[in-house]
């Protein structure tokens, strides 16, 4: 009875004298040569620690102020606190269990490089023998407000305000939370999201019940199952993607409205390796600008507008084959206006085919498809059939609207490669009238194609109902010129100048070279007739002189002519006995557009050769009669109603009133 009082007082003796000395220096110090020593073994590192203590009621032992450093004396981790709840209820098996460990604060700063060293040493520790009696077991670790931040060679991530609950059991319970995520990749901008996950471990099997990733509004949700040994698994996913989140991430100027929701399943085939092993079923539908996507994808031909998209994605990933439908509103397709194309999506061996497009274009009908080269995007195809398209608003693109009248166009296009360099076919025809020769235009078309920004035409011709006119050249968009050569023929050739001159009728061939601007440019051209008609009354001068006709057997001259000048190289008309030659200019001040040839002003030399003074003198006058042969150089300048003569007049054979002899 004595030995068993004498253990007792012994036994509460010895626990008042640890319980006093156990939040003490020395207590802290042994702790500290125990504890530091196997953590430095474990992981290859060096720690230092504040203080280590035990505390008996409850029992629990304490770190604080717990740092680890590289070789290089870098800091790794700094942690506020770790307490760990220990139960005895395992010391006859020699078992020594944490029942709680809880980790407050901790900052964790960390490269692949030092965690592969790490986990290395790690897994050598743990294969040798251990040098204590007492197997340490672990039964939850409780995380608080840490943050970890890992660096690899070309980007890093952060996870703050991290919190963690595992509790280890035969299935460990994993839930993981981070407010604050963010990854900051070189060449983009940062993403700012959050991050949440619960998941188990079961034996080689991953059960993720929930992983829930967020940037900005877009979000990922998934859970599935992974088995490690053989990676093989199932997860089912569910994404809503705002365009807005990707136009920030990536710096993206253009318009970043829309969103894409994608939900289906992720597969994983252990047995294959690579892409191959990862299969993919996606129902993706939403909308995007068509603007912020070729930017992402780096195209820099003009491709834009609103697109809606309703589609499938299936496979593995390096053989992912796509079907689906789209909806383009109010889009530009290199440059060409769309009112709306519905179209079929098609996407397999990394070719991205629009099928069966139909729509609306500059107020026609179009049948359209088309392939572009995914990811990268360096070649692509556009094939389009046009009908009735509006004539204006395709020559507006070349920047010859109103140089026709408006008409519709109906025409092929395609083009393939890494360039936007079509060729096809169109044809014209005129749906309102005009007045002078464009609005009588009836008809045209080409061939045509394109290269480096210029279009070259082929056998472009154009015809009203008397005049027709073939040509072959070029438009170049770089600087807004053009270059033509051709010929022509018409009828009469009243029908090239009505109603601006209607003086002259009859037939004429010309050949015609046009260079310059496309706001105004210059046409060079030569020309011939064959029995000319010369009427005063289409001068629009009866009331200065009588109507006469003249009748020339051949007219031929060199012009030159922009909207606001036409330049008289060389004129000739002969007939069987007179002669006509000029030379000079003839001015266009109020012209607005080519072959506005109204309110002339002349400043032209004129030769007269054998003319007969009868005809010219009746011109002015019946009443006085005066024949013989007149020969003359004159100057005429002054406008229509102003017209001035200058000059010297050589008459032969002259008689006045059929009496009179000079």
């Amino acid at each position: 009875m004595k030995r068993q009082f004498f253990y007792i007082a012994a036994a509460v003796l010895l626990f008042s004298i640890f319980l006093y000395a156990s939040r003490g220096p020395n207590i802290s110090n042994a702790l500290k040569k125990i504890i530091l020593p196997e953590l430095e073994a474990a992981t290859g590192r060096k720690f230092i620690a504040q203080q280590i203590y035990i505390n008996l009621f409850p029992l629990f032992a304490e770190i604080k102020g717990l740092k680890s450093f590289d070789d290089n004396g870098e800091r790794i981790l700094e942690i506020q606190r770790v307490k760990g709840y220990i139960g005895l209820s395992g010391l006859l098996q020699k078992k020594l269990f944490i029942n709680r460990l809880v980790i407050v604060n901790p900052i964790i700063d960390a490269n692949k490089k030092g965690i592969d060293e790490i986990s290395a040493n790690v897994k050598k520790y743990l294969e040798q023998e251990p040098k204590t009696p007492f197997k340490v077991e672990v039964r939850s670790v409780t995380l608080n407000e840490a943050e970890l931040s890992y660096r690899d060679t070309d980007y890093k991530l952060l996870l703050g305000d991290l919190h963690a609950d595992v509790t280890i059991t035969r299935d460990p319970k994993f839930i993981v939370s981070s407010s604050r995520v963010v990854f900051d990749r070189k060449g983009l901008n940062e993403a700012k999201g959050s991050l949440d996950t619960v998941f188990f471990l079961r034996g080689p099997l991953i059960d993720l019940k929930k992983l829930k990733i967020t940037a900005d509004k877009s979000g990922v949700f998934t859970s599935g199952s992974l088995e490690t040994k053989g990676l093989t698994g199932k997860f089912l996913s569910e994404a809503t993607i705002y365009l807005d989140s990707v136009k920030k991430i990536f710096g993206l100027k253009k318009n970043g409205a829309g969103q894409l929701t994608v939900k289906g399943s992720i597969g994983l085939d252990g047995l294959k390796s690579g892409f191959d092993s990862v299969f993919v079923d996606m129902k993706i539908n939403g909308d995007l600008f068509l603007e912020t996507l070729m930017e992402l994808l780096k195209v820099k031909e003009r491709i834009a507008g609103h697109i809606s998209v309703d589609g499938h994605v299936k496979g593995p990933l390096n053989k992912l084959h796509a079907e689906g439908k789209a909806e383009l509103d109010k889009g530009d397709l290199f440059g060409v206006p769309i009112e709306r194309l519905n179209c079929n999506i098609l996407y397999h061996d990394g070719a991205m085919r629009f099928l069966g497009g139909h729509g609306r274009v500059l107020q026609g009908n179009a049948v359209a498809e088309g392939m572009i080269r995914l990811p990268v995007v360096n070649y692509f195809e556009v094939r389009v059939k046009a009908s009735d398209v509006s004539s204006n608003g395709l020559l507006r693109l070349i920047g010859l609207d109103h140089v026709l009248p408006e008409g519709k166009i109906n025409g092929t296009l395609s083009t393939a490669g890494s360039d936007f360099d079509p060729v096809g076919e169109f044809s014209y025809r005129n749906t309102i009238a005009g007045r002078d020769v464009l609005g009588r235009v009836r008809e045209g078309g080409s061939r045509f194609n394109m290269k480096g920004n210029i279009i070259y035409f082929d056998n472009l011709s154009f015809g009203t109902d008397k005049s027709g006119l073939l040509a072959s050249g070029s438009v170049n968009l770089n600087n807004n010129t053009l270059s033509f050569q051709g010929t022509g023929e018409t009828k009469d050739v009243g029908d090239l100048l009505f109603p601006y001159f209607a003086a002259l009728s009859g037939p004429a061939r010309f050949s015609h070279i046009v260079s310059g601007s496309l706001n105004n440019p210059d046409i060079d051209f030569h020309f011939d007739s064959q029995r000319t008609i010369f009427s005063t009354n289409g001068v629009g001068t009866a009331a200065i002189v009588n109507h006469k006709v003249f009748v020339f057997d051949t007219v031929s001259g060199d012009l030159d002519y922009r909207k606001d000048r036409l330049k008289v190289k060389h004129f000739s008309a002969i007939s069987e006995h007179e002669g006509i030659n000029a030379s000079g200019t003839v001015l266009f001040p109020r012209a607005v557009s080519l072959f506005d040839l109204k309110n002339p002003v002349f400043n032209l030399s004129l030769s007269l050769r054998n003319a007969d003074i009868k005809t010219l003198s009746s011109m002015f006058s019946n009443k006085l009669t005066i024949s013989g042969v007149l020969n003359t150089d004159f100057n005429l300048s002054g406008g229509l109603t102003a017209i001035k003569l200058s000059g010297e007049v050589h008459g032969k054979d002259m008689t006045i009133a059929d009496k009179y002899a000079l």
